[in-house]
């Protein structure tokens, strides 16, 4: 009776050992089996497609290696590492991301593929697992153009090659005005030739 009992209590152990076994071999890589489920914050949230984000993750495993990535458009695969956290005891990181003209490559794909009724997003992965293409967490950007902004496109002011040409009715006079003044000088020079050789002559 006592052997039957002890075995009863040996195989419920077994049973548990098992059981709590399988829970940690299905915890996400990078996470410890009951941490908090790790999620991500990008501030700002939206705005040009070039743009320099804030990403905060929370609920990661303190000390790991997360890679932060830019999802590839309408697909679970990325298009490139934007940065490298490592989440600190309490399983956060702050990194900043610069999307450039990565981002409004990704932004402008999006545009082109027209999935009738879903956001305009860029798509940051964290975690990202290329072999099992397993992501920890993710977060959504909501881009406003698809090509970089002015900002990034003009040289920076002083130098005077940002300066755009006139168009219009006053690019017309000006553009006649110094075809006139050019004209001008050539009549006065070829005027003084002339008066030069008559003078010679006589």
């Amino acid at each position: 009776m006592i052997l039957l009992s002890l075995g009863r209590y040996v195989l419920f152990g077994m049973v548990a050992a098992l059981a709590l076994g399988a829970g940690g071999a299905l915890a996400p890589p990078g996470r410890a089996a009951g941490q908090p489920q790790p999620t991500l914050v990008l501030s700002p949230s939206s705005g040009p497609c070039d743009a320099t984000v804030d990403v905060v993750g929370t609920g990661f495993q303190p000390g790991a290696y997360i890679p932060i990535d830019l999802g590839a458009p309408h697909s679970n695969v990325t298009m490139a590492r934007l940065a490298l956290a490592t989440p600190g005891p309490d399983g956060e990181f702050n990194v900043q991301v610069a999307f450039g003209s990565l981002g409004c490559e990704a932004a402008a794909r999006d545009a082109e593929l027209d999935y009738p009724g879903e956001p305009a997003d860029l798509v940051i992965f964290a975690g990202y697992d290329p072999t099992r293409l397993f992501v920890m967490a993710q977060a959504a950007y909501h881009y406003t153009t698809t090509t970089p902004s002015v900002a990034r496109v003009l040289p920076p002011a002083g130098d005077g090659s940002g300066v755009q040409r006139g168009s219009g009715v006053g690019a017309v006079i000006a553009g006649l005005a110094g075809v006139g003044a050019v004209l001008l000088a050539a009549g006065l020079s070829a005027a003084a030739l002339a008066a030069r050789m008559r003078r010679q002559r006589c």
